[in-house]
């Protein structure tokens, strides 16, 4: 397999009854204990066979997620999350609202279907912090109804980076849950070998800013994504789309294993967890590859334009 990722394969099974409360306690409603659970326990574990170097501005990453981690969603648990679209969203929505860039993360328990000795932790981000996996329940389900709180969290996140920015003394923002994206910043390939050591401090700060703007760009990359959806007619017809069509044919080009495949028919269903296929432009690709479009803030602000223009053409629920 010609993959990034060695995935150590796991059985995961998913209760769809809350968790038995502690005496005293409030059971969480279904969609609480299911988000939590797929969170917590999203079925495969693997180490990362390569890091990526990213320039700086770290680039838009089209309309995927470029942070991917070494747990992953398991494909019987993205058909899960489809079947239970319905009582998932709302709950994912109450927990975009609830974002907090202040809080560590939990160490959670181990899955309690890998047996035996796990290649990494076998368990994924806490499930109260806003994380790569998150997300990509948000883009897996189609939550066109979540755009208003990505929106709101992309601000958020935008204007803390824009402030430390302004102002180095401001603390960074706490991102747990984006812990192992796979990326590193291309400048520290730079750095001499003779480079003063840095204290952890240090360290911990520059990952958690790194790591706040790969997770900014990979929010800007889901609002598109849920418009591309929706098949919302000016972003299917910018330059973004363009762009993301001509580098998608060149990643085409250089992999000619994928060559085989027309339709995502074509592709079996056993390469299906690392081969994805874009309909508009009818092209496979392998889902680690990313199209990267340079960030800018003009192309952040016509990502937002085109959010809320798309959100009052659709009053109440999208």
């Amino acid at each position: 397999m010609n993959s990034r990722l060695l995935l150590l394969p796991t059985l995961f099974l998913v209760s769809l009854l809350p968790f038995a409360a502690r005496a005293g306690s409030v059971s969480p409603t279904e969609g609480e204990a299911l988000l939590n659970d797929l969170l917590r326990w999203p079925g495969s574990y693997g180490q990362l066979c390569d890091a990526f170097p990213v320039p700086s501005p770290i680039p838009l990453p089209a309309f995927r997620i470029q942070t991917e981690g070494e747990a992953s969603f398991s494909q019987k648990n993205l058909a899960l999350m489809k079947e239970k679209r319905a009582v998932l969203v709302p709950v994912v929505r109450k927990r975009l609202q609830g974002v907090d860039f202040t809080r560590h993360e939990k160490v959670q328990p181990n899955d309690p279907s890998v047996v035996g000795e796990a290649e990494s932790r076998p368990w994924g981000p806490d499930p109260t912090l806003f994380s790569t996996l998150l997300l990509q329940v948000v883009r897996e389900t189609k939550a066109l109804e979540a755009l208003p709180e990505l929106i709101e969290v992309e601000a958020r996140l935008h204007d803390l980076l824009a402030e430390i920015a302004k102002n180095p003394a401001t603390p960074p923002p706490v991102m747990d849950g984006f812990m192992g994206c796979g990326l590193y910043p291309a400048r520290q390939a730079q750095e001499p070998e003779n480079a003063p050591e840095k204290d952890e401090a240090t360290v911990e700060r520059e990952r958690n800013l790194f790591l706040a703007e790969a997770a900014h760009r990979d929010l800007l990359a889901v609002m598109g994504a849920l418009l591309r959806f929706a098949g919302y007619e000016p972003i299917l017809n910018s330059k973004l789309e363009a762009d993301y069509g001509k580098g998608l044919r060149e990643l085409y080009e250089k992999n000619e294993d994928l060559h085989a495949y027309k339709s995502k028919q074509d592709i079996p269903e056993a390469e299906r967890e690392w081969i994805g296929f874009d309909q508009l432009h009818r092209l496979p690709h392998y889902k680690w590859e990313h199209v990267a479009i340079p960030y800018s803030e003009a192309l952040r602000n016509q990502m937002r334009i085109w959010v809320g223009d798309y959100l009052k053409t659709k009053p109440g629920k999208p």
